[in-house]
């Protein structure tokens, strides 16, 4: 009898062992695949296409606040008090 096929999340992982990527690296691709089989209520990839994927990306983007603005604003001044410099004069 030949043994189960491995679930889809540790073929995932074993693929990319393959490619010699970092451990964090495989963590990191199966925690996303699991969040992302997780928001189409434990649907399987293979049956989902690229609607899917636009609505987990519009998820992250909307409702976790996953975009660019999650960093704060640039400071162009690095927190440096200008206002003393001797060079601008009042």
């Amino acid at each position: 009898m030949s043994p189960p096929p491995k679930k889809l999340l540790d073929q995932l992982r074993d693929q990319v062992n393959l490619k010699h990527y970092s451990t964090r690296t495989a963590d990191s691709y199966v925690y996303w695949a699991r969040q992302f089989i997780r928001i189409h209520n434990l649907r399987h990839p293979k049956d989902m296409g690229v609607p899917e994927i636009n609505q987990f990306l519009t998820h992250l983007a909307v409702d976790k606040k996953g975009a660019a603005d999650n960093d704060p604003p640039a400071d162009p001044t690095n927190g440096i008090d200008c206002s003393s410099d001797p060079r601008r004069s009042a």
